[in-house]
């Protein structure tokens, strides 16, 4: 068996060879990955949700534990090896922070106002329970005093399964040693490799890590201070990078669209019973920025990164030099480059054959996540002027609603009632806005534009983790590649080892049923679903909603000014021009008083923005400006708005 035909998940099949220390060539890998399945009695399992406080001790975190214990649970594994640590355990003490999902659709007219943050869904605190099983504190003395205990009942040949999800903490003058966020604590990698060392030798250690910088902890898998030899019995799944945050932590209960690593793990580990085709499945199917990795593409990169230096090359050079060099690299390592295909026919990016082939693809990426999240900013803050004006509205053709909307009069209110005020606020609210068509539509107008930035943003921040998914799997494929060209005995059975140690087969369930499933071998399909737009698709979209640009900073008129010239609230004083800006071309100087355009004054405040952002750049249009007492007329020609 060589390395070779270890694309992804055939660690289990390899025992023998590892035991025989035969290692010979065979192009193509076996159709089916075989992996010794764990018998529920011999597993146990630790879950682990820290929370760090009750306020950021999310209810996403206390779904995710449920589900794996209610997973362990139908597997069979006895309830006395399953321990969950999570926040402040079995004490009565309120310790979860759940918030309800906004379900008014017209909510979104006070969203952004001070009152919709009185009346909107708050964050109320639960005390964390899990039917079935008593729940321990999430500590360091917690989670000693249980290693201490158990540790003798655990035997050669079992498996702990170590279950996090949690916040994380980076730990930027050592990325190799970022931690766990605790109740009231923290847990470095330094200290979960030294709580894992009193497991007995011959227990397989299996961690599935959910959490912000969770990557950092796939150290675990190589001997003290990370520098060493690969432990061959230390493995683990990540959400995310060592460098990168992790997406998925909310006090909402959001039902079907629950989002993040976890869930998508969970949901794959249920379907096919086995840890690495759940990572498979999860790197295709997590539509956050994400970065799901495992401990193997630590050591891979590592090895790769030891050989480039060697060859005196960069690692990209180093691993396309190897890609570009096999033959037939893509029949030979099907499963890695059908994964590739996957992500990259799902999130709409360009298929890569080598590292800068993906870089070319995914160049702008990046800039355009940035500019996409800062034109979202500045449609939000705009729709936000608009509904507020909207509001002041309303309120003064009914005066009536004015004290029962004041904080004071809020405070007094209990969340039901809130809810009822909500509901006729809003609905009244509704109406006067409908009978103003021209507000209407600019309402629909911005809110259109800035779901739609917002939405993209997002989208973009998605496919670059995409890229980053696909680089990683580029980086696997060369370094399998290596292993057969380069690799010495002692290092492939160690990389062996480590493989063998990440296919867990624990057995896959459906929800509510205890038979096994097939298992699909095959990888992801290439017909996977679409999930965004091609590329260029994204571009046409970036144009579109580019916001137009004057580019003055503004303020309001002092207010001896207003009241001399009876200046509408919408009249701007100009505080700065932006050097080669619209504005300076058309001659805009400070101290000028923006009145309106010749089409009509400004009436409300901030109005000079929607104005100025939905004129489309590169019309002309002509401004009333108060220029030392006088009224006069600018022609200014609106520009597209920089990053």
């Amino acid at each position: 068996m060589s390395w070779a035909a270890l694309p992804i998940a055939l660690a289990g099949v390899l025992a023998s060879c590892v035991a025989s220390g035969k290692f010979t060539v065979r192009p193509t890998p076996p159709k089916t990955p075989v992996a010794t399945e764990v018998p529920a009695a011999s597993l146990w399992a630790l879950l682990i949700n820290g929370g760090g406080s009750k306020e950021r001790n999310y209810q996403s975190h206390l779904l995710h534990v449920r589900t794996m214990f209610d997973y362990l649970k139908r597997l069979g594994v006895p309830r006395d090896q399953i321990a969950v640590f999570t926040s402040d355990g079995n004490d009565p003490e309120a310790d979860l922070a759940v918030r309800d999902v906004q379900t008014n659709p017209n909510f979104w007219l006070i969203a952004a106002l001070a009152v919709g943050r009185r009346l909107g869904e708050n964050v109320r605190f639960e005390n964390s329970a899990i039917e079935g099983i008593a729940l321990r504190p999430a500590t360091k003395e917690a989670l000693a005093r249980w290693m201490s205990t158990h540790n003798a009942d655990l035997r050669s040949g079992d498996t702990l399964l170590v279950y996090v999800t949690d916040h994380g903490a980076k730990n930027s003058k050592d990325l190799d040693n970022n931690r766990i966020v605790l109740w009231g604590e923290q847990w470095s990698v330094e200290e979960f490799r030294r709580f894992l060392s009193a497991v007995p030798t011959g227990v397989r250690i299996v961690t599935v890590m959910s959490q912000c910088f969770s990557g950092s902890f796939a150290n675990i898998a190589f001997e003290a201070g990370g520098n060493g030899g690969i432990e061959g019995n230390t493995c683990g799944f990540f959400s995310s990078s060592a460098a990168r945050q992790a997406y998925g932590c909310y006090p909402e209960n959001l039902g079907k669209d629950n989002v993040g690593h976890s869930f998508r793990f969970l949901e794959a580990l249920e379907a096919t019973g086995n840890t690495v085709l759940a990572h498979e499945r999860t790197l295709v199917a997590d539509r956050t920025p994400d970065v799901p990795n495992r401990t193997s593409d630590l050591a891979l990169r590592k090895l790769l990164e030891a050989h480039a230096q060697q060859n005196g090359q960069s690692l990209r050079d180093y691993v396309d030099g190897l890609l570009n060099g096999q033959k037939n690299v893509r029949k030979i390592y099907p499963v890695l480059f059908r994964q590739i295909d996957a992500i990259a026919h799902v999130y709409g990016n360009p298929a890569p054959r080598n590292l800068q082939e993906l870089l070319q693809n995914s160049r702008s990426i990046p800039q355009m996540a940035r500019q996409l999240k800062s034109y979202a900013r500045r449609w939000q803050a705009t729709l936000a002027d608009l509904e507020r004006a909207n509001f002041e509205r309303f309120l003064s053709a009914h005066p009536e609603w004015g004290a029962r909307v004041t904080a004071k009069s809020l405070d007094k209110i209990d969340e039901a009632g809130k809810r009822r005020l909500a509901r006729a606020l809003l609905a009244e609210l509704l109406a006067h806005t409908k009978a103003d068509s021209s507000t209407m539509n600019r309402l629909d107008r911005l809110r259109d534009t800035a779901a739609r930035a917002a939405k993209a943003a997002y989208r973009m921040e998605v496919r670059h983790a995409a890229s980053l998914r696909m680089q990683e799997l580029l980086v696997r494929a060369a370094a399998h590649i290596d292993l057969e060209r380069n690799g010495d005995d002692d290092t492939r059975h160690r990389q062996y080892a480590l493989a063998k140690c990440e296919n867990l087969d624990l057995g896959a369930v459906r929800a509510g049923h205890g038979p096994r499933v097939a298992v699909d071998s095959r990888g992801p399909s290439r017909k996977a679903e679409h999930a965004f737009p091609p590329l260029a698709d994204e571009v046409a979209l970036l144009d579109s909603i580019r916001p137009g640009w004057l580019g003055i900073q503004f303020g309001q008129p002092p207010k001896s000014l207003r009241q001399q010239h009876r200046l509408n609230k919408g009249a701007v004083e100009v505080r700065a021009v932006v050097p080669g800006s619209p504005a300076e071309r058309a001659g805009l100087v400070r101290n000028d008083v923006i009145v309106g355009t010749t089409d009509g004054v400004f009436r409300e405040r901030n109005q000079i923005r929607e104005w100025a952002m939905t004129t489309p750049p590169g019309h002309s249009r002509t401004l009333l400006v108060l220029r030392n007492g006088v009224t006069m007329k600018v022609a200014v020609q609106i520009g597209a708005a920089p990053l």
